[in-house]
């Protein structure tokens, strides 16, 4: 998944760019790479495990492509 986002988005890029009808100073380039890198890091599952706070992480069944986590205990 995380892969085809790259190409992906410059294959759209390169179709925007046969497309005249853009507004100016829209930056699409520029805003689709922002949207390219923030799917690649909500793809990158263990960057996600790093972040978790009240789930735990099961560590041996995680991946860069799988997150596997249990719900933990909370304050009640």
């Amino acid at each position: 998944m995380a892969q085809s986002i790259g190409s992906d988005v410059e294959n759209l890029l390169a179709l925007l760019q046969f497309n005249a009808t853009l507004p100016p100073g829209l930056f699409a380039d520029r805003s689709l790479r922002a949207f390219q890198e923030e799917l690649q890091w909500e793809c990158d599952y263990q960057g996600e495990a790093g972040s978790a706070r009240v789930f735990r992480v099961v560590e041996e069944l995680t991946t860069s492509r799988v997150l596997t986590m249990e719900m933990g205990k909370g304050i009640t």
